[in-house]
Protein backbone atom coordinates (compact mmCIF):
# COMPACT_ATOMS: atom_id res chain seq x y z
CA UNK A 1 0.00 0.00 0.00
CA UNK A 2 3.05 2.59 -0.60
CA UNK A 3 1.81 4.17 -2.92
CA UNK A 4 -1.45 4.17 -2.09
CA UNK A 5 -3.72 7.67 -1.23
CA UNK A 6 -4.66 7.98 2.50
CA UNK A 7 -8.72 7.04 1.46
CA UNK A 8 -7.31 4.03 -0.25
CA UNK A 9 -5.46 2.87 2.76
CA UNK A 10 -7.67 2.99 5.22
CA UNK A 11 -10.44 1.04 2.85
CA UNK A 12 -8.04 -1.80 2.11
CA UNK A 13 -7.37 -1.44 5.75
CA UNK A 14 -10.44 -1.71 7.20
CA UNK A 15 -11.12 -4.30 5.04
CA UNK A 16 -8.35 -6.68 5.95
CA UNK A 17 -9.45 -5.95 9.84
CA UNK A 18 -12.86 -7.11 9.00
CA UNK A 19 -11.96 -10.22 7.68
CA UNK A 20 -9.49 -10.80 10.46
CA UNK A 21 -12.34 -10.22 13.16
CA UNK A 22 -15.23 -11.65 11.70
CA UNK A 23 -17.48 -8.49 12.26
CA UNK A 24 -18.19 -4.74 10.61
CA UNK A 25 -15.53 -2.05 11.00
CA UNK A 26 -16.69 1.56 9.57
CA UNK A 27 -14.23 4.50 10.05
CA UNK A 28 -15.87 7.37 12.24
CA UNK A 29 -12.97 10.11 11.79
CA UNK A 30 -9.20 9.69 11.19
CA UNK A 31 -7.24 11.06 13.95
CA UNK A 32 -3.87 12.59 13.45
CA UNK A 33 -0.66 9.98 13.23
CA UNK A 34 3.13 10.14 12.69
CA UNK A 35 2.73 7.44 10.67
CA UNK A 36 0.59 4.79 9.88
CA UNK A 37 -3.52 5.08 10.28
CA UNK A 38 -4.84 6.02 13.58
CA UNK A 39 -8.46 6.20 13.43
CA UNK A 40 -12.01 6.26 15.51
CA UNK A 41 -13.95 3.37 14.07
CA UNK A 42 -17.25 1.70 14.86
CA UNK A 43 -16.70 -2.13 15.60
CA UNK A 44 -20.46 -3.90 15.47
CA UNK A 45 -21.58 -1.00 16.64
CA UNK A 46 -19.72 0.18 19.66
CA UNK A 47 -16.87 2.67 19.52
CA UNK A 48 -13.43 1.55 19.39
CA UNK A 49 -9.47 3.17 18.64
CA UNK A 50 -8.01 1.57 15.53
CA UNK A 51 -4.04 1.32 15.14
CA UNK A 52 -2.43 0.52 11.75
CA UNK A 53 1.48 0.84 10.48
CA UNK A 54 2.70 -0.97 7.44
CA UNK A 55 6.92 -1.11 7.95
CA UNK A 56 7.24 -1.00 4.29
CA UNK A 57 5.61 2.68 4.03
CA UNK A 58 7.80 5.61 3.23
CA UNK A 59 8.47 7.02 6.30
CA UNK A 60 11.65 6.27 8.99
CA UNK A 61 9.11 5.56 11.77
CA UNK A 62 7.28 2.93 10.53
CA UNK A 63 9.65 -0.15 11.47
CA UNK A 64 9.84 1.18 14.59
CA UNK A 65 5.67 1.47 15.23
CA UNK A 66 5.53 -2.00 14.28
CA UNK A 67 7.50 -2.76 17.15
CA UNK A 68 5.54 -0.23 19.04
CA UNK A 69 2.15 -1.71 18.28
CA UNK A 70 3.01 -5.17 19.43
CA UNK A 71 4.73 -3.79 22.72
CA UNK A 72 1.23 -1.86 23.40
CA UNK A 73 -0.36 -5.01 22.55
CA UNK A 74 1.74 -6.82 25.47
CA UNK A 75 0.96 -3.66 27.78
CA UNK A 76 -2.70 -3.82 27.44
CA UNK A 77 -2.67 -7.29 27.52
CA UNK A 78 -0.88 -7.21 30.97
CA UNK A 79 -3.19 -4.22 32.39
CA UNK A 80 -6.47 -6.49 31.19
CA UNK A 81 -7.80 -3.87 29.06
CA UNK A 82 -9.81 -5.37 26.22
CA UNK A 83 -7.76 -5.47 22.48
CA UNK A 84 -8.03 -7.41 19.53
CA UNK A 85 -4.48 -7.40 17.66
CA UNK A 86 -2.69 -8.87 14.46
CA UNK A 87 -0.98 -12.32 14.56
CA UNK A 88 2.79 -11.31 15.27
CA UNK A 89 3.50 -13.55 12.37
CA UNK A 90 2.69 -10.56 10.39
CA UNK A 91 5.97 -9.20 10.29
CA UNK A 92 5.54 -6.13 7.71
CA UNK A 93 2.22 -4.71 9.49
CA UNK A 94 0.46 -4.33 12.74
CA UNK A 95 -2.56 -3.01 13.99
CA UNK A 96 -4.54 -3.26 17.27
CA UNK A 97 -8.29 -2.42 18.34
CA UNK A 98 -9.28 -1.63 21.66
CA UNK A 99 -12.94 0.58 23.23
CA UNK A 100 -13.02 3.58 22.66
CA UNK A 101 -12.28 6.16 25.97
CA UNK A 102 -13.06 9.15 25.41
CA UNK A 103 -11.23 12.14 23.29
CA UNK A 104 -11.19 14.54 26.09
CA UNK A 105 -7.30 14.73 26.81
CA UNK A 106 -5.96 15.94 30.09
CA UNK A 107 -5.09 19.46 28.18
CA UNK A 108 -8.67 20.39 27.54
CA UNK A 109 -9.85 18.76 30.84
CA UNK A 110 -7.88 21.21 33.14
CA UNK A 111 -8.10 24.47 31.34
CA UNK A 112 -10.32 25.55 33.77
CA UNK A 113 -7.26 26.40 35.60
CA UNK A 114 -5.32 28.15 33.15
CA UNK A 115 -8.25 30.91 33.22
CA UNK A 116 -6.73 33.55 35.80
CA UNK A 117 -7.41 34.36 38.47
CA UNK A 118 -7.95 30.76 40.43
CA UNK A 119 -10.31 30.88 43.11
CA UNK A 120 -10.05 28.07 45.94
CA UNK A 121 -12.20 26.06 44.51
CA UNK A 122 -10.30 25.63 40.92
CA UNK A 123 -7.14 24.55 43.63
CA UNK A 124 -8.93 22.27 44.77
CA UNK A 125 -10.21 20.65 41.80
CA UNK A 126 -7.33 20.93 39.69
CA UNK A 127 -5.41 18.74 42.36
CA UNK A 128 -8.26 16.55 42.43
CA UNK A 129 -7.27 16.23 38.49
CA UNK A 130 -4.13 16.00 39.41
CA UNK A 131 -4.17 13.21 42.25
CA UNK A 132 -5.78 11.32 39.41
CA UNK A 133 -3.49 11.59 37.67
CA UNK A 134 -0.71 10.74 39.82
CA UNK A 135 -2.49 7.65 40.81
CA UNK A 136 -3.17 6.59 37.12
CA UNK A 137 0.44 6.23 36.78
CA UNK A 138 0.96 5.19 40.19
CA UNK A 139 -1.09 1.94 38.78
CA UNK A 140 0.59 1.38 36.31
CA UNK A 141 3.97 1.15 37.94
CA UNK A 142 2.38 -1.09 40.40
CA UNK A 143 1.76 -3.23 37.17
CA UNK A 144 5.50 -3.17 37.08
CA UNK A 145 5.32 -0.46 33.91
CA UNK A 146 6.83 3.06 32.84
CA UNK A 147 4.90 4.70 30.89
CA UNK A 148 7.81 5.98 29.34
CA UNK A 149 6.50 9.20 27.35
CA UNK A 150 4.00 10.49 29.68
CA UNK A 151 2.51 13.86 28.63
CA UNK A 152 -0.64 15.53 28.91
CA UNK A 153 -2.51 14.25 25.28
CA UNK A 154 -1.55 10.62 26.30
CA UNK A 155 -3.61 11.32 29.60
CA UNK A 156 -7.22 10.51 29.08
CA UNK A 157 -10.61 11.51 31.09
CA UNK A 158 -13.28 9.33 30.70
CA UNK A 159 -17.44 10.17 30.64
CA UNK A 160 -17.24 9.45 34.18
CA UNK A 161 -14.54 11.37 35.28
CA UNK A 162 -12.27 8.23 35.24
CA UNK A 163 -8.63 8.71 34.31
CA UNK A 164 -6.66 6.61 31.70
CA UNK A 165 -2.96 6.26 30.77
CA UNK A 166 -2.69 5.78 26.85
CA UNK A 167 0.32 5.11 24.19
CA UNK A 168 2.18 2.53 25.35
CA UNK A 169 4.11 2.12 22.92
CA UNK A 170 7.37 3.41 24.15
CA UNK A 171 6.80 1.83 27.71
CA UNK A 172 8.97 -0.33 29.34
CA UNK A 173 8.72 -3.52 31.96
CA UNK A 174 10.42 -2.79 35.03
CA UNK A 175 11.24 -6.26 35.80
CA UNK A 176 13.16 -6.51 32.82
CA UNK A 177 17.13 -6.47 33.96
CA UNK A 178 17.85 -2.71 32.88
CA UNK A 179 14.82 -0.55 31.78
CA UNK A 180 16.02 2.03 28.77
CA UNK A 181 15.06 5.38 27.37
CA UNK A 182 12.77 4.38 24.23
CA UNK A 183 11.64 7.51 23.03
CA UNK A 184 8.87 10.33 23.88
CA UNK A 185 8.47 14.15 24.30
CA UNK A 186 11.50 15.95 24.84
CA UNK A 187 9.77 18.25 26.88
CA UNK A 188 9.30 15.86 30.12
CA UNK A 189 12.85 14.20 30.22
CA UNK A 190 14.60 14.37 33.15
CA UNK A 191 17.99 15.78 32.97
CA UNK A 192 20.01 12.39 33.51
CA UNK A 193 17.62 11.13 30.03
CA UNK A 194 18.58 14.44 28.35
CA UNK A 195 22.28 13.99 28.83
CA UNK A 196 22.34 10.10 27.61
CA UNK A 197 20.80 11.93 24.46
CA UNK A 198 23.02 14.25 23.56
CA UNK A 199 25.93 11.84 24.17
CA UNK A 200 23.97 9.06 22.70
CA UNK A 201 24.20 6.85 25.06
CA UNK A 202 23.10 3.15 24.69
CA UNK A 203 21.43 2.22 26.48
CA UNK A 204 19.47 5.47 28.44
CA UNK A 205 18.16 4.34 31.95
CA UNK A 206 14.89 5.30 33.51
CA UNK A 207 13.52 3.90 36.43
CA UNK A 208 10.46 5.50 38.58
CA UNK A 209 12.45 8.71 39.79
CA UNK A 210 12.63 9.79 35.79
CA UNK A 211 9.16 9.23 35.43
CA UNK A 212 8.37 11.30 39.11
CA UNK A 213 10.45 14.07 37.31
CA UNK A 214 8.06 13.40 33.86
CA UNK A 215 4.43 13.78 35.79
CA UNK A 216 5.93 16.99 37.90
CA UNK A 217 6.98 18.40 34.42
CA UNK A 218 3.25 17.32 32.76
CA UNK A 219 1.55 18.78 35.59
CA UNK A 220 3.35 22.49 35.70
CA UNK A 221 2.55 22.36 32.16
CA UNK A 222 -1.34 21.83 32.71
CA UNK A 223 -1.38 24.43 35.90
CA UNK A 224 0.52 27.37 33.50
CA UNK A 225 -0.07 26.67 30.18
CA UNK A 226 3.65 26.05 29.65
CA UNK A 227 6.45 23.53 30.31
CA UNK A 228 8.99 24.03 33.31
CA UNK A 229 12.21 24.40 31.30
CA UNK A 230 12.72 27.51 28.56
CA UNK A 231 14.06 27.28 25.31
CA UNK A 232 14.41 31.09 24.31
CA UNK A 233 15.58 34.20 25.61
CA UNK A 234 14.29 34.16 28.82
CA UNK A 235 11.95 32.61 31.07
CA UNK A 236 9.02 34.18 29.59
CA UNK A 237 9.52 33.30 26.00
CA UNK A 238 8.25 29.70 24.41
CA UNK A 239 10.43 28.83 21.20
CA UNK A 240 9.25 25.39 20.95
CA UNK A 241 8.75 25.67 16.65
CA UNK A 242 12.57 26.66 16.08
CA UNK A 243 14.28 24.68 18.81
CA UNK A 244 15.72 21.36 17.95
CA UNK A 245 15.64 17.97 20.20
CA UNK A 246 19.48 18.98 21.44
CA UNK A 247 18.46 22.63 22.31
CA UNK A 248 15.94 21.56 24.44
CA UNK A 249 17.97 18.57 26.33
CA UNK A 250 20.68 21.43 27.04
CA UNK A 251 17.62 23.09 28.41
CA UNK A 252 17.06 20.58 30.75
CA UNK A 253 20.77 19.79 31.38
CA UNK A 254 21.32 22.81 32.18
CA UNK A 255 18.60 23.64 34.72
CA UNK A 256 16.76 26.06 33.10
CA UNK A 257 13.21 26.27 35.16
CA UNK A 258 10.85 28.70 35.24
CA UNK A 259 8.96 29.69 38.05
CA UNK A 260 5.32 30.55 38.00
CA UNK A 261 6.10 34.37 38.95
CA UNK A 262 8.21 34.01 35.58
CA UNK A 263 5.02 33.76 33.43
CA UNK A 264 2.72 35.00 35.28
CA UNK A 265 0.89 31.68 36.81
CA UNK A 266 -1.27 32.44 40.06
CA UNK A 267 1.05 31.52 43.24
CA UNK A 268 0.35 28.33 44.70
CA UNK A 269 2.81 27.32 47.10
CA UNK A 270 2.08 23.90 48.15
CA UNK A 271 1.38 22.24 44.80
CA UNK A 272 4.92 24.51 44.08
CA UNK A 273 6.33 22.73 46.91
CA UNK A 274 5.45 19.53 45.22
CA UNK A 275 6.67 20.07 41.91
CA UNK A 276 9.85 21.06 43.37
CA UNK A 277 10.58 18.01 44.44
CA UNK A 278 9.60 16.08 41.49
CA UNK A 279 11.64 18.33 39.01
CA UNK A 280 14.63 18.09 41.68
CA UNK A 281 17.71 18.13 39.47
CA UNK A 282 19.53 15.13 41.62
CA UNK A 283 17.22 11.83 41.28
CA UNK A 284 17.63 11.31 45.13
CA UNK A 285 16.60 14.28 46.03
CA UNK A 286 13.12 13.59 44.26
CA UNK A 287 10.21 11.36 45.53
CA UNK A 288 11.13 7.69 45.56
CA UNK A 289 7.51 6.87 43.95
CA UNK A 290 4.50 7.84 42.19
CA UNK A 291 3.00 7.05 45.43
CA UNK A 292 4.50 9.32 47.25
CA UNK A 293 3.33 12.08 44.10
CA UNK A 294 0.13 10.70 45.03
CA UNK A 295 0.20 10.94 48.47
CA UNK A 296 1.44 14.53 48.68
CA UNK A 297 -0.85 15.68 46.25
CA UNK A 298 -3.92 14.02 48.41
CA UNK A 299 -2.67 15.75 51.44
CA UNK A 300 -2.55 19.21 49.51
CA UNK A 301 -6.25 19.08 48.56
CA UNK A 302 -7.22 19.40 52.00
CA UNK A 303 -5.27 22.73 52.90
CA UNK A 304 -6.19 24.23 48.75
CA UNK A 305 -10.00 24.48 50.11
Amino acid sequence: MADSTPAEKTTAVVHEITEAIGGRVTVEKILPARCGITAKVDVNGRAALLKYVDANERNRFAAHRVHGIHNEVDILTLLGRDVVASPREQADTAWLIQPWIDDNNAWHHTAFVRRHPVGTDDRAHFLTEATRISAALENLHRHSVLHGDLQPRHVIVGDDESTHLIDFDVSVRTDNDSPQYVGGLVHHVAPEVATGMLRNDKPIPINPRTEVFALGSVLFQLYTGTVPHWYGTDPTVDDFATTDRDRKCRAVVEGRRRTFAHIGAPPFDDFADILNTCLAYRPADRFGTVADVTAALHATIITAR
